[in-house]
């Protein structure tokens, strides 16, 4: 007696350590599961934890992270975009800073100017 109590113990303990691993290998429901835990409540009377709200869920989860994912990409980016923009225009008054620099020259000095 007291052997089938421990075996019928062990059994219960595999058994809910085997469907702990089946959460974590595919925990997420979509419509193939749907499909399949229909089925199986139609002919055994039992289903697993996937319905259809759950796949609905994890779906529009899924949707909004590809979405946050690409909003992110873009302001990546818009970023680069900027910081090449910046560079440009910091190249550019630099430009003209030194030409400025030149104009005074031979406005100051326009014979030596010229002749250098």
């Amino acid at each position: 007696m007291k052997l089938l109590r421990v075996a019928a113990s062990a059994a219960v303990i595999l058994s809910l350590a085997a469907s702990v691993q089946a959460g974590v290998i595919r925990p997420d429901c979509d419509a193939e599961k749907v499909a399949k835990n229909a089925a199986l409540e139609a002919t055994v009377g039992v289903s697993g934890r996937c319905t259809a709200d759950r796949a609905v869920e994890n779906a529009k989860d899924n949707v909004n992270d590809r979405v946050d994912d690409a909003r992110d990409g873009v302001a990546d980016h818009v970023d680069d975009a900027r910081g090449g923009v910046s560079d440009r225009v910091d190249t550019a008054h630099d430009s003209v800073e030194r030409a400025g620099g030149k104009v005074d020259d031979a406005l100051d000095k326009p014979v030596r100017t010229l002749l250098n």
